[in-house]
C-alpha cells in the first residue's frame, strides 16, 4: 500500500519483509490517530511522503548497526522506519507524553523492533554515548544541543529534521560545530516526485581523531536526496 499511494524510490531501498512491517506500522499509525490524534496529516499521501518515505530517504546515512537516540519521539517518525530500516541499531525513544509513549510502545511490541521507550524528558534520559542521534519537530535549546553533540561518540552522527529556514540559521553557528563536519541542510525528496513539500536535514558528524584536519562543511546547497 505505501510503495503504491506513493511510488517513491525511497520504498525500494528495503526488503519485502521491512516493507510488511512498514505497512503494519502506518495501519497503527491511522487507528492511534483517531482515537488519540496522533499524528494530523492533511491526506493519506501526505502521511505516507513525510512519515515513511522522508525517512527512508535518508536511512543510509545512518550506521548499520550500534546505539541510537530518539529524541521526543512524539508519533514515531523518523525513528520507526529508521528501526525497520536499521534493524541491527538499537534504539532508545525519549518520549514524556503517556499516550504517545504507549504507542510507541505497541508499534515496538508488535513490530518486534530493537528499540525501547524512555517515559522522560530528554534532560533526564539522554544515555553517556551513541552512535547516532536523531530529532524532528522538536525544540532545541542551545543547551540540549551541546548535550546531543556531546553525547555523539566519534565518527557518530546527528540527523537534525526542520524546516529548511531554521536549520541553516542552526548551521551558521559556527562556534558551536568546532570538530564537527556539516552537510546540508539538504531536502528529502526531490519535489519532482510530489506537489506535498519535502522536509529537511542538516546531518552533523563528530569527527574520528585523524580527521581533525577536515573542512567542517560537506553537501551541496539544496541537494536532494533521490
Amino acid at each position: 500500500m505505501l510503495a503504491r499511494e506513493l511510488g517513491s524510490a525511497a520504498f525500494s531501498r528495503v526488503d519485502a519483509a521491512a516493507l510488511r512491517k512498514l505497512e503494519r506500522l502506518d495501519e497503527l499509525v491511522v487507528k492511534w490517530s483517531r482515537v488519540v490524534g496522533l499524528t494530523g496529516f492533511s491526506s493519506d499521501a501526505a502521511r505516507v511522503r513525510r512519515y515513511f518515505a522522508e525517512p527512508l530517504a535518508v536511512a543510509a546515512r545512518l550506521p548499520g548497526q550500534g546505539a541510537a537516540l530518539d529524541v521526543g519521539s512524539g508519533g514515531g517518525s523518523p525513528v520507526l522506519p529508521f528501526a525497520i530500516a536499521r534493524a541491527q541499531v538499537s534504539w532508545t525513544l525519549v518520549e514524556s507524553n503517556e499516550r504517545k509513549a504507549m504507542f510507541l510502545e505497541e508499534a515496538i511490541r508488535e513490530l518486534s523492533l530493537d528499540a525501547r521507550v524512555s517515559r522522560s524528558r530528554y534532560e533526564a534520559a539522554a544515555p553517556q554515548s551513541v552512535d547516532v542521534v536523531t530529532l524532528r519537530g522538536v525544540r532545541v535549546s542551545r543547551p540540549m544541543q551541546e548535550g546531543i553533540l556531546a553525547a555523539l561518540r566519534p565518527g557518530g552522527r546527528f540527523l537534525w529534521f526542520s524546516a529548511e529556514e531554521h536549520l541553516r540559521k542552526a548551521a551558521a553557528q559556527e562556534r558551536l560545530w568546532d570538530g564537527l563536519s556539516i552537510s546540508g541542510p539538504s531536502c528529502l525528496l526531490p519535489a519532482r516526485e510530489h506537489s506535498i513539500p519535502s522536509g529537511w536535514v542538516l546531518v552533523v558528524e563528530k569527527r574520528a581523531a585523524e580527521d581533525d584536519g577536515a573542512e567542517g562543511a560537506e553537501g551541496a546547497e539544496g541537494e536532494c536526496f533521490t
